[in-house]
């Protein structure tokens, strides 16, 4: 599998106000951003230090573990107050995936920490990256695929789902738009393309998967609509992974809950 090039795109999440100017408050500087000025600057150089990393990266075992097509993540991980750095969340269940962000992550050398008054503090930063490979076989086809909502709100005015995920904590980052390419990144992420190859047809494949909520923030049922029981079980399963994985809670309007279905409009390529 040949990696292209790693497109990373970095939204940081702070435990701490570092974003201004104040003398008391210094932004995290890594090897590359010694002679740096000013905290915007210093942020701007880290994000293009982390963005290097990945595009440098020749760890095979991290290729290997990737699906053909495009990969989305979603990173969460903390430059500790030692200068250590710990991933804390990343939107795959597959353990040497995450194993191996850890070893690419650590790869950067941190030479300061973010400072505050005086001391040293941990900072939170929320990093979303996409690493593309040669496609052969089964690929997630991101482009097309979508998720819509459906709910009982007599109102005129549309309101949506909260997934409440624990990489987007930012105040009006959690938009319906953004939690639902979180999960469908999540559970392409998840699911083996060799576990459902045989299952597919050549071309473009085009799967519904409704998922029923109830007003108490609680997902009902999830029923597959393909034809084929073995991809029924596969999408079902999964999605209920994903799921387990972040928080639902039902639309609301006037401190009122409504029922409804999503709907998970999923497309394979077969090449």
């Amino acid at each position: 599998m040949k990696i292209i090039p790693v497109l990373c795109a970095l939204f940081f999440l702070l435990t701490a106000s570092l974003y201004s100017q104040e003398y008391d408050e210094t932004y995290i500087i890594a090897r590359g951003c010694r002679n740096v000025e000013g905290n915007m600057e210093l942020m701007n150089c880290f994000s293009k230090q982390v963005s290097n990393l990945f595009n440098r990266s020749k760890n095979k075992r991290l290729i290997s573990e990737l699906n053909p097509g495009i990969n989305k993540f979603n990173l969460t991980f903390e430059v500790q107050y030692d200068k250590t750095i710990e991933l804390t969340h990343l939107n795959s269940l597959n353990p040497s995936l995450k194993k191996e962000f850890e070893r690419t992550l650590n790869k950067m050398k941190i030479l300061e920490p973010a400072m505050q008054k005086g001391e040293a503090i941990t900072v939170a930063l929320h990093v979303p990256i996409t690493i593309g490979t040669k496609a052969t076989g089964v690929y997630g086809y991101h482009k097309m695929s979508q998720i819509t909502d459906k709910n009982d709100y007599p109102g005129d005015e549309k309101i949506f789902p909260r997934i409440d995920i624990s990489c987007i904590n930012e105040e009006g980052k959690k938009d319906f738009k953004r939690s639902s390419d979180y999960l469908l990144n999540f559970l392409f992420n998840t699911i083996n393309p060799d576990q459902i190859d045989s299952l597919l047809k050549p071309g473009m494949n085009l799967f519904e998967i409704k998922i029923n909520y109830n007003q108490n923030d609680e997902l009902t049922k999830i029923t597959s609509l393909s034809s084929n029981e073995k991809l029924n079980t596969i999408f079902e399963e999964n999605i209920a992974k994903v799921f387990q994985e972040s928080e639902f809670l039902s639309p609301r309007k006037d401190d009122i809950a409504y029922a409804g279905e999503l709907m998970f409009y999923v497309f394979y390529m077969k090449n």
